[in-house]
C-alpha cells in the first residue's frame, strides 16, 4: 500500500515492483504458510 493510494498492489511469485525514492509504503499481508524472501536494491 502506498501513501495516498486507495488500493493495494498485489504481487505474485516472480513479480517485482520499483518503488521510487522517498515514497512511503507498507506490506499489508504475506502468507504465513509460505516463505517470503525480500530483496532490496538501492540505486
Amino acid at each position: 500500500m502506498f501513501e495516498g493510494e486507495l488500493e493495494a498492489v498485489q504481487l505474485n511469485e516472480g513479480d517485482y515492483l520499483n518503488i521510487n525514492a522517498h515514497v512511503k509504503h507498507r506490506v499489508e499481508y504475506t502468507d504465513p504458510d509460505v516463505e517470503t524472501i525480500w530483496l532490496a536494491v538501492f540505486y
